[in-house]
Parts: C-alpha cells; sequence; structure tokens
C-alpha cells in the first residue's frame, strides 16, 4: 500500500526540508487578520521589534524558545520536545509555531489522537497555514480516511500551491484511491481486459 508519511516537522515554512521559525513579521500578520483594533496593533508591533526567537521565560525560571525546541525534535527527543512546548504555551498558548511543534511531537510519540485534537484545533485557528494541514492529512490517511486526507492536502495547497511536501503526499492519496477503484471494479467485473494492465501500471510502495 502506498505510503502517505511526509510530514512538515519542526516549523511552520513553506518547505519542511529546510525547516526555519517564523518571522516575527509573518506572525504579526496571521494574528492582524483577525485582531484590526488599533490598540492590539501597537501591541503586536512592540513584539515583532523584539524578534520571533527571543528567549522567553517561564514561571519554573527555565528559558525556552522556538529554536531550542527545533534542536530536541532533530535530535528526536520528542519527549523533552513535548515538555518545552507545554512549559512555553502556559503563558502564550495562541503561539502557532509552538502549537505546531507540540502537535508533531505528539505524533513522533505515537500519541496520534491528541494530535490530531491540536492539528484540528490548529487550522481552525489558523487556516492559512499549510503545514498544519499537511500533518493532519497525514493522521487521515494513516487512518484510511482518504476523502478526508485528500480535503487536507488539498487546503494546504490551496494555501501555499507550491509547497512539495502536501504535492507528494497528494499524489499519494489519489494513487492509493486508484488503486482502491481499480480492485473494486475488478471484484464487480472480473473479466475485465483493460484493469489488470491499469493496476499493474500503478507503482508500487
Amino acid at each position: 500500500m502506498q505510503s502517505i508519511n511526509r510530514l512538515a516537522r519542526t516549523s511552520l515554512v513553506h518547505r519542511a526540508r529546510r525547516p526555519r521559525p517564523m518571522t516575527a513579521h509573518t506572525v504579526l500578520l496571521h494574528l492582524l487578520t483577525r485582531r484590526a483594533s488599533q490598540l492590539l496593533l501597537c501591541c503586536l508591533m512592540s513584539v515583532c521589534s523584539l524578534g520571533w526567537a527571543q528567549l522567553e521565560r517561564t514561571t519554573t525560571g527555565d528559558l525556552v524558545d522556538h529554536h531550542s525546541v527545533q534542536q530536541l525534535m532533530r535530535q528526536a527527543r520528542y519527549a523533552e520536545a513535548l515538555v518545552q512546548t507545554e512549559r512555553y504555551l502556559t503563558e502564550h498558548p495562541r503561539d502557532p509555531q509552538m502549537l505546531f511543534m507540540r502537535a508533531t511531537s505528539l505524533m513522533e510519540l505515537r500519541r496520534t489522537d491528541e494530535a490530531l485534537d491540536q492539528l484540528t484545533a490548529l487550522v481552525q485557528q489558523y487556516p492559512e497555514l499549510p503545514e498544519p494541514y499537511n500533518n493532519l492529512g497525514v493522521i487521515q490517511a494513516s487512518r484510511g480516511q482518504l476523502d478526508l486526507a485528500r480535503e487536507s492536502f488539498e487546503m494546504a495547497l490551496r494555501n501555499h500551491p507550491n509547497y512539495d511536501v502536501a504535492l507528494e503526499n497528494l499524489g499519494d492519496v489519489l494513487l492509493r484511491q486508484a488503486r482502491v477503484a481499480y480492485e473494486t471494479s475488478l471484484r464487480i467485473n472480473p473479466a475485465s481486459k483493460t484493469v489488470p494492465r491499469k493496476l499493474q501500471a500503478l507503482p508500487t510502495p
């Protein structure tokens, strides 16, 4: 069966191959679409000037930032990364970058139901971001929910048409759906001359 497992792993960026943090300017744009008041704009501009990667001190006294969590994830230290994201989110509960890294850590720890809940909330809060849709589609495809997975990958591509990871995953879903359709057709009409050739032409996983 065709594998559909290309994750966007550590960052909310157009390409997951070379992850980097979202810029403060990007965060500002995301938040301004939801809060247009002049007072909030002034506050956000102050945050923007500090930079996205600034260290944040939690109530425990530890220093946590996006880069430190990304480093843990690149080292496959997902349990530690999850702890750090949750510390950060106690003070910044709507931070899209950290919410995304929390969801990805949960996926890597096989806590799929929790990851699904987090990604579902994330696409509702920030529907313009493609990476959460991509990872949501990976979970749905792993559960055989191919129609839902296809919709998720298409939503990712609606936001960023050149998002290569989602394009590859969408292609894999379409291949799997094609295989299911051909196999169903062959069961209905075992004497078909064309369907076996089409099935054989499909790439194998």
